[in-house]
């Protein structure tokens, strides 16, 4: 009986310890991929769907908050509401994708008010388009740059950054820091044997 029980606290113990290096080997990843600017390797941690999907909450409460806000979108919006429905639920959907790319991803944690500068730039428009955001163009370049150094996160910053973080399921892992005095809060899900960043939120 014994031996049972202790066969079945070492399976649970490496089952323990397998688990948090899987999210201590995809966080370091996320860090340096963020801090080396390496969109390339960031691809491999990210879920670009469940991002979209949750940016498309939080930016349809956002840019629905500020039609009723802003006496002049609020008077354009009634005058044909279904029509801009429409218009708003394109212009979300558009958003969220573009903000979901790994290069964009990148450029939102260098400067994370682009969020914020796409939203107080929307106006009930057809000719609304999404503004450029400072974009790594050539991934060889970055590559080049960043291949033989090897550095590891900066445990003192991170833990002067974070707010709080805890895991919401077995499946679930959230982050709250603050980032360039602005509030962010990332949530990782795991797949498979990797933990990738399905939401983002920025606080401002």
């Amino acid at each position: 009986m014994n031996k049972i029980i202790k066969s079945l606290l070492l399976i649970l113990s490496l089952f323990i310890l397998f688990y948090l290096l899987t999210l201590t080997y995809s966080f370091t990843n996320i860090y340096l991929s963020f801090k080396q600017e390496n969109h390339i390797n960031l691809q491999n941690f990210i879920d670009k769907k469940k991002i979209s999907t949750n940016f498309k909450k939080q930016l349809n409460t956002i840019i629905y908050e500020k039609v009723q806000k802003e006496a002049l979108l609020k008077i354009i919006y009634s005058l044909d509401e279904k029509t801009f429905d429409i218009f708003i639920n394109d212009y979300i959907n558009k958003l969220s994708d573009y903000l979901s790319d790994e290069k964009i991803l990148i450029s939102l944690y260098k400067n994370p008010e682009i969020i914020k500068n796409q939203i107080d730039s929307f106006k009930l428009k057809q000719t609304q388009i999404l503004h450029n955001s400072e974009v790594p163009t050539s991934p060889t370049e970055i590559l080049d740059k960043k291949k033989f150094h090897l550095v590891g996160p900066n445990i003192k910053e991170l833990y002067n950054d974070t707010n709080f973080f805890f895991f919401t399921s077995l499946e679930n892992f959230m982050l709250d820091f603050s980032h360039k005095d602005i509030n962010i809060i990332i949530k990782l899900n795991l797949d498979k044997v990797l933990w990738k960043i399905s939401s983002v939120e920025i606080k401002f």
